[in-house]
């Protein structure tokens, strides 16, 4: 079964346990983001096109992040005019590796969610050149770098989604919620990786699921950053891929 098809708790706990087996960021990392952004925000808005990622196999990156947007919507430059004939003019500066972006772009009424497959010719790819996103799976077959991508193209009707920004609102609290309890629970099971009990945080991890399956709020984020503060006490001493130290910093603002 493709990852985009399974409930929240099939999908972790088969994360999950790849982490406690591998040990590696790499091999888990790039499927939760993939499952946490771009699949839940197709099904909350655009449940066909959801289904078509789906059957074409294809791996999905969510495209919003810009340099000074400083995570407002309305500081967003890319743009899609419709009066233009669907010509989207974008960069984003955290893209990372796939088949297919799924970029969020200003329209003269508010929103757009665009599908716009990788391109080289047609589109800048530029990797930022930091570590801490860098993701190598444990057997060396896969490398999701993070880029820049500038592009330039012109879209068919059936390659975006209009928007309202109130609509988009709900998605991006509930967005950073699902990143934040995603890498919560993966950081128990990276101690457990390295045989370290994670008993005293296992009501907690139990709560966090339920959570995810029936609705994340303000106190799952409370968990979630509990989790967090015992994982960096207790790895201690491990050596840590840069991502870690990253992650930390979305704590610090939760």
């Amino acid at each position: 079964m493709n990852d985009l098809e399974k409930s929240e708790r099939a999908f972790y706990d088969d994360l999950l346990e790849t982490m406690r087996q591998t040990g590696e960021i790499g091999d888990v990392f790039p499927r939760m983001v993939a499952y946490n952004v771009p699949a839940y925000v197709l099904g909350v808005f655009w449940p066909e096109e959801k289904r078509r990622l789906i059957d074409s196999g294809e791996f999905p990156a969510f495209c919003i992040a810009e340099t000074g947007w400083k995570g407002r919507i309305e500081n967003i430059s890319s743009r899609l005019s419709t009066e233009e004939g669907n010509v989207l003019r974008f960069e984003k500066s955290y893209v990372m590796e796939c088949d297919t972006m799924y970029i969020v772009a200003n329209t003269d009424s508010g929103l757009a969610l665009c599908r716009v497959p990788r391109n080289n010719s047609t589109q800048t790819w530029t990797s930022r050149q930091e570590p801490s996103v860098v993701f190598k799976s444990s057997d060396g077959k896969v490398t999701r770098d993070h880029f820049v991508v500038k592009g330039l193209l012109t879209l068919a009707a059936n390659q975006f989604l209009p928007l309202s920004r109130r609509q988009y609102t709900v998605a991006g609290i509930t967005i950073p919620r699902r990143e934040i309890s995603g890498i919560a629970l993966l950081s128990l099971a990276l101690l457990e990786h390295h045989g370290i009990s994670v008993e005293e945080m296992n009501s907690r991890r139990s709560a966090l699921l339920e959570k995810r399956s029936e609705g994340l709020d303000k106190d799952s984020v409370t968990i979630a950053t509990e989790i967090f503060r015992f994982f960096q006490k207790k790895a201690e001493g491990i050596h840590l891929h840069p991502f870690w130290e990253r992650a930390a910093g979305m704590y610090r603002t939760a």
